[in-house]
């Protein structure tokens, strides 16, 4: 019996990534380079490792020792053994408040950030805390201890405030805070997560992502790195895949940036990773990068010369080195300059998320071009509403490149709008998906074998989607009208993809 397959999943946690600068980032630098780097120690200090640097025991949460600040009661307790997903910002933020003990704020940067904060903190203080100087035996009173819970909630609220002005309301606000405690676990508690979350699926295509070097401060020129190396990072996915083997496939991360990502790439690849990442949001485009193209070409002949898969994000936004800007760097068109290029043509390469939402729901009209060469990139548009026209569409152009080139798939991963935010299915868009496609195989039959399971489990889970999300694949997939193409879909078309 054939196995279903997710081709689009994630592994890492927070240790993997520039927290503080992705902080500074996303704000528009208004939470400042000391408070983003306070945050960033304490969640990556209390972030889990199912990995120690040199073994492979588990390690749960970490520097859970000290004297508390926040006592360990039957409420604390409660608190941590309740589903994230049903939690409300306040008690997400107590949530991380009870993992707060006196050695992390005593002269560490949760210290410096907390010391900054209060002195411009609308919270009332009857008399400031004094984090630096401290003597090494000074312990603080229950006063003090009072006041710091206090303006550590503060602090996070806040931030979260900022971040909820910027990024577009309250909602996603709590959503980034989900994804941050999600992101807080070792990697095989994530790894167990997405297992019970998808329910039937069997394997994981896993990606990593680099992306140091995209996130250096814009206002200081301060440059963030990861809690972990990339070549650490590497071998610790290779850990849990080799603890995992008939669950976990591993996708190696690619990073212009790096002097030595290729070989990075090449060494990952010959010790038992089967494809390769490619990420433009980060600031970078597959074809004429002004920046990469060398790199960025020594790649696609390497993935071209050897038949190795190439996995790249598709749609027009996404995690963003630039927010609003550098997802367009994602645009289809992109990839089919590329493959017209001599010797391209063979590239294996699969589009993320099948160019994004607007097409593949948009409603169908009489000028629709169902017809691949019909297709034409002069027509295609980087802005969502003008996507709205299949015509102009990232999706349209996916579609082309599928069915015009042997080595081209796409998936539908993180295809949320047809869900609601209440999980159940918005059934005018999800009727127009399944028109859709059913148009499209019906004048191109070969797309059938072009098209892969995927969620994107991480962004799901902000949106606490992730449950419906394959469930909602599962029965659209019955439908009459594409009914013959569900096995490829779920399970066969990912292995003539992956070569599995």
């Amino acid at each position: 019996m054939e196995t279903i397959k997710d081709i689009h999943a994630h592994l890492f946690n927070l240790k993997y990534l520039p927290v503080a600068g992705i902080i500074r980032r996303y704000s528009r630098h208004k939470i400042s380079v000391r408070i983003a780097i306070g945050i960033e120690w304490f969640l990556i200090r209390k972030t889990g490792a199912s990995y120690a640097e040199d073994e492979g025991n588990e390690i749960i949460h970490p520097n859970e020792t000290g004297n508390r600040l926040v006592p360990i009661d039957s409420a604390t307790i409660a608190l941590r053994s309740k589903d994230i997903l049903l939690m409300d910002q306040r008690e997400m933020v107590d949530l991380l408040l009870s993992y707060l003990n006196d050695e992390d704020v005593f002269d560490t940067p949760m210290a410096a950030a907390l010391d900054e904060y209060q002195h411009k903190s609308p919270i009332a203080v009857k008399e400031k805390i004094r984090f630096f100087p401290r003597a090494i035996n000074e312990q603080f009173t229950a006063v003090e201890k009072i006041t710091i819970r206090g303006l550590f909630k503060g602090l996070i609220e806040w931030a979260m405030e900022i971040l909820d002005k910027i990024i577009g309301g309250v909602e996603k606000g709590v959503n980034h805070l989900r994804w941050f405690l999600v992101m807080m676990k070792s990697e095989k508690q994530i790894l167990s997560q997405l297992q019970k979350d998808n329910n039937g699926v069997d394997i994981f295509i896993h990606h990593m992502m680099d992306v140091d070097h995209f996130f250096t401060d814009l206002e200081t020129g301060r440059f963030y790195n990861s809690y972990y190396s990339f070549p650490a990072q590497v071998r610790r996915m290779h850990l849990l895949q080799h603890d995992n083997p008939n669950e976990v496939i591993g996708f190696v991360a690619f990073n212009p940036a790096r002097n030595n990502s290729l070989e990075i790439v090449r060494h990952a690849v010959a010790n038992g990773f089967k494809g390769v990442k490619f990420y433009p949001p980060m600031g970078y485009k597959c074809y004429g990068d002004e920046k990469y193209n060398f790199p960025i070409s020594q790649l696609m002949k390497y993935c071209t010369d050897n038949d190795v898969p190439l996995f790249t994000h598709c749609n027009n936004s996404g995690f963003e080195a630039v927010p609003g800007e550098s997802g367009f760097n994602s645009n289809p068109v992109f990839w089919e300059q590329l493959l017209q290029q001599s010797g391209n043509d063979s590239l294996r390469l699969c589009l993320g998320h099948g160019g994004g939402g607007e097409g593949w729901f948009a409603e169908h009209r009489s000028t629709d071009h169902l017809e691949a060469s019909s297709i034409l990139a002069t027509d295609i548009f980087d802005d969502s509403a003008a996507q709205l026209d299949w015509n102009k569409s990232y999706a349209a152009m996916v579609f082309k490149l599928c069915v015009l080139y042997k080595n081209v798939y796409c998936d539908f991963s993180y295809l949320d709008e047809m869900i609601r935010s209440n999980g159940t299915v918005d059934t005018p868009k999800q009727e127009n998906f399944i028109n859709r496609l059913a148009m499209l195989l019906d004048k191109h039959p070969e797309f059938a074998y072009k098209i892969i399971y995927g969620s994107d489990w991480h962004m799901l889970y902000r949106e606490n989607k992730q449950k419906v999300f394959y469930p909602i694949y599962q029965k659209m997939f019955a439908d009459t009208r594409i009914a013959p193409t569900a096995g490829h879909f779920f399970q066969t078309n990912i292995k003539s993809y992956a070569k599995l």
